[in-house]
């Protein structure tokens, strides 16, 4: 059967979804940048790039598409480690449950409001915002082909949690861990690598230690 490449649409498998766009069959996954790990997939005359937040967790997904000459749309969401799973075909999970019904509504696999919508390997960033969102030139489509959706795993893999924030270490025995208030040895997490808005123990709000009883 063919299928006019200006249609809006992709027809597989009896089902057509009218928000994703045969551009999307452009956009190539480039060598990836392990070392920062960062990821760009470049079209013609768009991108999308995924870097680690600067903030403890989640990652930064940015998109531009050029609508003409002197237009461009251009965006950029917060992302989960969970919502990048989602997003690019490691899970088919729906982060909100209150997006199913949109979820339905779109015929999509799994989205989420304002920021992704997915049915099987065609994704659109950022998707729609309410059921009568027809935005769709605003979108950029891409496919979630299996290279793509392997360099996202890799790269959740190498840092799970998303973020550029280095995990505390111990004050005292200058151990390692997670992401959390206090350490396994029970001491506070240093203050230099620990994010900021949160209160630290300071040394005059420690419980001073016990007096040393003298021996006979």
């Amino acid at each position: 059967m063919l299928v006019s490449m200006s249609l809006r649409g992709l027809v597989q498998r009896g089902r057509r979804t009218c928000w994703w766009s045969f551009k999307g069959l452009k956009m190539i996954l480039q060598p990836p940048n392990w070392e920062q790990q960062r990821l760009e997939i470049r079209g013609p005359a768009a991108f999308v790039d995924i870097r680690p937040s600067h903030h403890e967790t989640g990652w930064i997904v940015s998109w531009s598409v050029n609508q003409g000459p002197t237009h461009f749309d251009a965006g950029s969401r917060w992302f989960s480690s969970a919502d990048l799973q989602s997003a690019f075909g490691l899970s088919d999970r729906t982060p909100d449950p209150s997006d199913l019904a949109l979820t339905k509504r779109f015929g999509a696999t799994c989205l989420q409001r304002d920021q992704f919508i997915r049915d099987s390997d065609r994704l659109c960033l950022p998707g729609p915002t309410g059921p009568r969102d027809t935005g769709y030139s605003r979108w950029i489509s891409l496919e979630v082909d299996p290279e793509v959706r392997a360099a996202v795993g890799r790269l959740l893999d190498l840092n799970p949690l998303g973020g550029t924030r280095a995990a505390p270490s111990c004050t005292r025995c200058q151990r390692t861990t997670s992401r959390s208030s206090r350490q396994p040895c029970g001491h506070p997490a240093s203050s230099e690598s620990w994010p900021s808005g949160r209160p630290q123990p300071t040394s005059s709000s420690r419980t001073p230690p016990p007096a040393t009883l003298p021996t006979a």
